[in-house]
């Protein structure tokens, strides 16, 4: 059994004990976090739109972390490599910027579906 969840602008797919790294959230490590699922897949069956209210997919956040580096540059245009002279001018320090995502790593704990929801 799988769930599509909505996390923030994105979806990710989950299942439990799965432990998944989303955008950064304002709840505390150890905090226990409520997701609503977008699909909820269990063998054949697809359940999704309206038949999916009340279902809820929950996790706990067990810490946090920076993404990759990533190196942006400030100038706004782009240079011929032969204007820049030696290879390490084209990472001058003076026109870069290192930037790196936070992160928090969320264990999926649960995925419950309302008993009494219509199934498809």
């Amino acid at each position: 059994m799988y769930a599509v969840i909505r996390v923030g602008t994105s979806q990710e797919r989950v299942t439990e004990g799965q432990v998944v790294r989303v955008d950064l959230r304002s709840e505390d490590v150890g905090a226990d976090v409520e997701f609503q699922p977008v699909l909820l897949v269990d063998g054949d069956q697809v359940v999704a739109g309206p038949a999916l209210k009340g279902a809820t997919v929950t996790g706990k956040i067990i810490g946090g972390e920076k993404g990759p580096k990533i190196r942006a540059s400030l100038q706004g245009k782009v240079h011929p490599a032969s204007s820049l002279g030696p290879p390490s001018a084209l990472f001058d320090r003076r026109n870069h910027e290192d930037f790196g995502q936070s992160l928090r790593s969320i264990d999926v704990k649960d995925q419950r579906r309302r008993l009494n929801a219509k199934r498809p």
